[in-house]
Parts: C-alpha cells; structure tokens; sequence
C-alpha cells in the first residue's frame, strides 16, 4: 500500500505543478513562464520542476497535455 500512496502524492504533485504552470501562462503568458517564475510562485528552488519535467518544453508538453485531458480531448 506505502507504493500506492506514493504514486498518489506524486500525482498529486505534478497536478499542482501543472496548475501553477496554467495560472502562470494565464498570468503572464509563455514568455514569462521559466521554472525560476514555478518556484518563485511555489516558493520553492526549481529543483522540483527541474527533476519532474527536465525542460520547460516538456513541462509546457505535459501542460498541454493535462489541459486536453481535462476538457475531454483525446486527439486533434
């Protein structure tokens, strides 16, 4: 069960992350969004974005990605 609760809290941290990139491109738009804006908003270092997405074109795939997802498209 611990390997269950574990990938619960990992998803629920990329959400949050993900949430945080949405508000931010709402916020500001792309050009604003680096993972020094994240962890400024998260008040964090960007270690946490860094590890969990590697680059802000993945971070900014996944986003997308989880938007699609929440609006119910699976392909365009």
């Amino acid at each position: 069960m611990t390997e269950n609760k574990g990938n619960i809290l990992t998803a629920a941290k990329r959400s949050a992350m993900i949430d945080l990139t949405i508000e931010l491109i709402a916020d500001g738009g792309l050009g604003a969004l680096t993972f020094r804006s994240l962890a400024s908003a998260a008040g964090t270092s960007t270690a946490p974005f860094t590890t969990e997405f590697g680059s802000r074109e993945a971070m900014l795939k996944a986003t997308i990605m989880e938007v699609w997802r929440r609006l119910g498209i699976q392909d365009l």
